[in-house]
């Protein structure tokens, strides 16, 4: 089975966008997703630009949804091709408000597409 890794935003992915670094409302659809890709064997990387209590806040809020991130602002892997990786965190697919053409509802789908394709065997 093909190691997957999702790499997750924080603010404006899994919640409302409110002023930091207050927590907005829960996006319970994306953290459902979440919950079953990671059931599912895919690796997840909370990777937000929080750090400290802020930081603290928010992956308490997810741990009390169900939602336990792999790792958090890490990489899974710190060399590829015998070099260091730098500080950027690596994943094969990353969701982020401020991506180019962002939509919440096509970012929920494609995890349900490669989560169907983890079921199926051809991921």
């Amino acid at each position: 089975m093909k190691e997957v890794i999702l790499g997750i935003d924080f603010d404006g992915i899994l919640t409302e966008k409110v002023i930091f670094p207050e927590i907005g409302k829960m996006d319970i659809d994306f953290i459902n997703i979440l919950i079953e890709a990671k059931q599912q064997g895919f690796i997840l990387i909370l990777n937000t630009g929080r750090d400290g209590i802020p930081l603290k806040m928010a992956v308490d809020v997810c741990k009390e949804l169900g939602l336990e991130f792999d790792y958090v602002n890490d990489n899974v892997i710190t060399e590829l091709n015998g070099f260091e990786l730098s500080h950027k965190i690596y994943a094969d697919y990353h969701y982020d408000d401020h991506s180019f053409n962002w939509n919440k509802q096509h970012a929920i789908q494609h995890i349900r597409e490669l989560i169907n394709r983890r079921k199926d065997g051809t991921l």
